[in-house]
């Protein structure tokens, strides 16, 4: 893949082309793709919890199991995960600037 095709798939903010990519055809195959391996991970997270409950470690087990789930819950929604990552980012930069003004900045982050 070239320089030249991953320009045209990261469109700028507010465009056509990055923004609704999970709609067009190779959006809809990356979405397959990914359900398919949060499918492999929450069976694989099921079979290591068994696993680990077989040899006394429940807690372990558990933790194993919800990490598992929750990297599969990702992989079954990545617009949802797009959005909750717009949403951190918005959240951190606004953390950030507030850090900024406190400590005597000029107050530009609005």
């Amino acid at each position: 893949m070239t320089l030249a095709t991953l320009y045209v798939l990261a469109a700028p903010i507010g465009e056509e082309g990055a923004n609704s990519f999970l709609e067009t055809p190779a959006g809809t195959a990356v979405k397959a793709t990914c359900g398919a391996l949060g499918l492999i991970i929450g069976l694989v997270g099921v079979v290591r919890m068994m696993s680990s409950l077989g040899r006394g470690r429940v807690g372990q087990a558990f933790q194993t199991l919800i990490f598992c789930w929750f990297l599969a819950g990702l992989l079954f929604s990545p617009g949802l995960t797009i959005n909750a990552a717009s949403f951190f980012s918005d959240v951190t930069g606004k953390l950030l600037c507030s850090v900024s003004e406190v400590a005597g900045g000029d107050g530009s982050c609005a």
